[in-house]
């Protein structure tokens, strides 16, 4: 089995429905197969052959539902990247995975042409987009030159054949290519609509990044292996809340998944409000801590009751998920682990910590990995014992609900206490005058480590150190509190919408008073 056999099967049985749609264009399950049918004999023209590795260096779009599946056709690997990285980026990564083409997007030029593609091993180049450069090749013309319709025919992969390699977002240190397999993305998506239900995931609006495994395998193809619609934003500018607000309205779309961060940043649209969100069934939230503050002004002011899940991109994402009655339980909970995916929280020594007490996350499961590319001692290290380390520190309570706590990296030991930086972050984004805050570990003379608060106030309010730390002193205990609080303009973001930690304490981490 072969994720695009996903697409043959809808093709066949409902092929004039919508399959994607990205701004005005639309496009059906039978019109799509005929266009990853053409792509596929086209990079076969090329010389593409099963496990070459194939850089995409592409926006949201349908042209990245196509190359997909399209590779999949033919067994090769994509290798997304994020295309706001910096040239030497793109360099580094296009080298590390062996990649021998490389597709983009036309308004990236000035990131993958002249030096930047100088001795990169790549064969040939490819651009989507109006016009040529050079010596680039066309995307609609590899399309036009494997023109054939029916499908080249399935390799002699199997499930455990690698599909992908998606770089992490290196959110607490340098990135890693986890090796995700045909079998990891089929068993994704049969977690998603096992729990949540084709008619869930009827409609899917996707307005986070495809490069990234929440936007390919949490959203399109879920919703795609459902035999669902996928409305696909384009990134290029950003995350536009409002764009998101008028997809759903227009589109009547039934489901979505995204970051706290762009949740928070819906919630304080006021533009949004505008808008008919009665379509909506279920949305989720996974890749940090959703501040209680904002899933209050999405219900109150959207009716958007946001479900919270963990995932990782080495478990293709899902690990767990929570319902609607898990959330009307418990809203902090992350809820319960996908059916084929072991759980265990362990200590430093890989003992199970009791019921109540955070631990590290383990998991193991067809949905996870097989490791990071290249990397052997890394991948050792990750994966002990048949158990892949998450490096996330969660606990469970005794109905077995799970919550999210922090990245074990995140966590401050200062004096002899272990502090979760989220707990803190969660009580300052409470405060009226705190747009958002983020908080890291800095060097202390006494304690070790100190708190440091990283504080974003409110436009045109007026915040001090002194009412931040009274405010504090109601929630947190003393040792808990911030010893050190910058007052700052914004707070970094990784494009996935996560806070960049490690750009936080590369500016603020070595600085203490």
């Amino acid at each position: 089995m072969n994720c695009a056999t996903v697409l043959d099967y809808w093709a066949d049985y409902q092929p004039d429905r919508e399959a994607v749609i990205c701004q005005s264009y639309r496009i059906t399950y039978q019109a799509l197969r005929s266009r990853v049918n053409q792509l596929a004999h086209g990079l076969l023209g090329l010389g593409v052959r099963k496990n070459d590795k194939i850089a995409l260096l592409l926006d949201n779009s349908i042209e990245m539902v196509e190359t997909n599946f399209a590779l999949s056709k033919i067994g090769a690997c994509m290798v997304p990247l994020n295309f706001r990285l910096r040239t030497e980026d793109i360099q580094f990564f296009v080298r590390h995975s062996e990649a021998v083409g490389l597709i983009y997007h036309d308004f990236l030029e000035t990131q993958v042409v002249g030096e930047a593609t100088v001795d990169l091993g790549l064969r040939w180049i490819c651009r989507v987009g109006e016009g040529n450069f050079g010596t680039h090749l066309s995307y609609e013309n590899i399309m036009g030159n494997g023109a054939r319709e029916k499908s080249p025919g399935l390799p002699d992969a199997d499930m455990d054949d690698i599909q992908a390699i998606m770089y992490t977002s290196g959110s607490t240190g340098q990135p890693k290519g986890a090796m995700l397999s045909h079998g990891n993305w089929i068993w994704n998506a049969i977690g998603f609509n096992l729990i949540l239900g084709a008619d869930t995931l009827k409609v899917g609006a996707v307005a986070i990044p495809m490069f990234h495994t929440a936007g390919l395998h949490a959203i399109v193809f879920p919703v795609l292996f459902g035999g669902g619609t996928v409305v696909v934003l384009p990134l290029r500018h950003g995350f536009s809340p409002s764009d998101l607000a008028s997809a759903i309205a227009g589109e009547s779309v039934t489901y979505t998944y995204m970051a706290p961060e762009m949740w928070t940043m819906l919630a304080h649209d006021s533009q949004s409000q505008s808008y008919d969100f009665s379509s909506m069934q279920r949305c989720l939230s996974a890749g940090g801590v959703l501040p209680e503050k904002t899933h209050e002004t999405l219900l109150r002011n959207f009716g958007l009751d946001v479900a919270k899940c963990y995932g990782l991109t080495e478990a293709g994402p899902l690990v767990t998920i929570s319902t609607p009655t898990m959330q009307a339980a418990n809203g902090d909970a992350v809820g319960q682990p996908v059916s084929f995916c072991d759980v265990r929280l362990v200590d430093d020594h890989d003992v199970d910590v009791s019921v109540g007490e955070v631990g590290e996350c383990i998991i193991r499961g067809p949905n996870v990995c097989q490791g990071y590319f290249k990397a052997p001692e890394v991948t050792e290290l990750y994966m002990k014992n048949g158990w892949a380390h998450t490096g996330d520190l969660l606990r469970m309570d005794r109905n077995h609900l799970y919550y999210f706590v922090s990245r074990k990296k995140d966590m401050i030991k200062s004096g002899g206490e272990n502090i979760f930086a989220t707990e803190v972050e969660e009580v300052l984004n409470h405060h009226p005058k705190i747009s958002e805050s983020a908080v890291i570990g800095v060097p202390h003379p006494k304690w070790g480590e100190g708190i440091k608060a990283l504080i974003v106030v409110v436009k045109n309010e007026v915040l001090t150190e002194t009412e931040v730390l009274d405010y504090c002193r109601l929630s947190l205990a003393g040792y808990k509190k911030p010893q050190f609080i910058e007052f700052v303009d914004a707070i970094p973001k990784l494009v996935t919408g996560k806070v960049d930690k490690v750009a936080l304490r590369q500016r603020y981490g070595s600085l203490y008073q």
